[in-house]
């Protein structure tokens, strides 16, 4: 085996030696250079490498010439960094890093700081304490502190968490306003839930005194009223060991009872009318002589008769105002006692239907520029019976009274009874157009043209100077086109009877 291979390789060698040989001498006879491959080594990204030139090695042909081999170095190529990135996310209370880093070894890390924790906005509570959780995710930790719960303003609760310390009371009452006659009681049921003692107190010794508050401990107390008035009355129960405090108030009106509504009584006009819930016709009542200063309103859609019952209602600066259906009768009297200067008065400001029997009204005004016992702008006044009187002594400017007035659209029948104006300078009854008057009680009296009528059935009309007069204010603005009708009764007249 070992001879054959030794004879191959010889022939090789043979072969190759005599194709360098022919090779050779064709270089030495005809200068050909010789063409081989280029040879380098490779320069990196770090170092330069070298090149055999694409023509072989130089040569001559002289004789002493020789074949000499040169290297020529390369430029190193520039390197580009490839980073690969790490991150690791910092938590509550530890850090996190982010790195890079390439294959040449260069890069950087850098450190990210605690995010530290989130408080939640809400409290978490044991009986003990209370304190606030971490709201990030996968903390869990606490994140404010436990803190034993404390109640400094003492009303049962946490002042940090509002953690119930304390169960919660409560104190209630019904009703919460009582009103009663001088001398009556009244009674008022209360709840408490707690653990403590119910006291009680009140604003002031006006309406109820503190002695005519009693308790029978088992949910009701009852008042007496010794003064007319109002009185703040308060239930109270302290805090203890399991409950907080409580408290709560009612009032208690005390009144004198001057007027009756379906059996019960009212000290004022204007709360006897407040209790008129109904449209169908409703009596007031009065019980005794009183002093009314309250705004009475009676509202379009009531119907009030007023009982005077033989009774006295003083009015002061306060008429009643009606725009509903009024109606007013007994064998009383209704008079008002203004007594502001060179101010307007009336008894009754009627804006709806009116009707008179029996009773007295009478206007007393002192100094008063203008008194009304009875001033109408619209609607319709029956006078069947009693005395409608104006009767007030003049005041400064010339001041003159007027039993009944009528402006604008009014309407009067008089079919029995007596309207006089005693006073100096006084008409019994007046229809007037004029559009330059202040209001009167806060109510317009000023209508330039005056289309009222006055139907005289029976009955009395007196005045100082004239019964009845039709007038406007000097110019043509200003039409009193109003219209009385007589046929009937009796007009008195110290001056003339009628003036149109």
């Amino acid at each position: 085996m070992k001879k054959k291979y030794d004879m191959v390789m010889r022939r090789k060698i043979m072969k190759y030696s005599v194709m360098a040989l022919i090779i050779m001498f064709t270089v030495l006879i005809y200068k050909v250079p010789i063409v081989s491959a280029r040879v380098m080594d490779a320069a990196t990204e770090h170092g330069g490498g070298y090149e055999m030139p694409l023509g072989g090695w130089p040569y001559s042909n002289s004789t002493n010439s020789s074949i000499t081999s040169t290297q020529k170095p390369s430029t190193p190529k520039p390197h580009v960094h490839d980073f690969d990135y790490d991150y690791e996310a910092p938590t509550c209370t530890s850090y996190g890093y982010s790195s890079s880093y390439c294959s040449c070894g260069a890069g950087s890390s850098h450190p990210i700081a605690p995010l530290g924790h989130a408080p939640s906005s809400t409290w978490s509570t044991d009986k003990t304490n209370h304190w606030k959780m971490c709201t990030r995710s996968g903390c869990g930790a606490i994140a404010v502190a436990k803190e034993v719960h404390y109640d400094n303003n003492v009303d049962g609760k946490c002042d940090a968490c509002e953690y119930l310390m304390l169960l919660p009371s409560t104190l209630s009452v019904s009703p919460s306003y009582v009103a009663m006659e001088i001398g009556k009681t009244a009674t008022v049921s209360y709840a408490y839930n707690g653990d403590g003692t119910v006291s009680i107190s009140n604003n002031s010794n006006s309406g109820v005194a503190t002695s005519q508050i009693t308790d029978d401990f088992e949910g009701k107390i009852t008042v007496t009223g010794v003064s007319s008035g109002t009185t703040t009355i308060t239930l109270s129960a302290p805090q203890t060991s399991l409950y907080t405090a409580a408290s709560v108030t009612f009032d208690a009106y005390v009144y004198v009872p001057n007027y009756e509504v379906n059996g019960r009584t009212y000290e004022t006009l204007e709360r006897a009318i407040a209790a008129v819930t109904t449209s169908n016709q409703t009596e007031i009542k009065v019980l005794q002589d009183v002093t009314d200063s309250s705004v009475a309103e009676i509202p379009n859609g009531k119907d009030i008769v007023l009982n005077t019952n033989g009774k006295t209602i003083t009015k002061t600066d306060t008429p009643v105002f009606n725009s509903g259906t009024f109606k007013i009768t007994g064998t009383g009297k209704i008079e008002t006692l203004s007594q502001a200067s060179n101010a307007l008065s009336c008894i009754i400001f009627n804006e709806g239907n009116l009707t008179i029997e029996e009773v007295t009204l009478e206007d007393k005004g002192v100094n008063n520029q203008y008194w009304y016992t009875i001033f109408s702008v619209s609607g319709m006044i029956t006078v069947n019976s009693g005395k409608i009187i104006a009767s007030g002594n003049t005041g400064s400017g010339g001041a003159e009274g007027r039993g009944i007035e009528l402006r604008n659209t009014a309407r009067l029948i008089v079919n029995s009874g007596e309207i006089k104006a005693t006073s100096p300078n006084s008409l019994g009854i007046e229809i007037y157009a004029c559009n330059d008057e202040a209001a009167i009680h806060g109510k317009n009296r000023n209508y330039p043209t005056n289309t009222s009528e006055v139907n005289i059935l029976g009955g009395i009309v007196e005045g100082s100077i004239c019964g009845i007069q039709i007038f406007g204010q000097v110019g043509d603005a200003y039409q009193a086109k109003g219209k009385v009708i007589v046929s009937g009764g009796l007009i008195r007249r110290k001056s003339w009877y009628l003036y149109l």
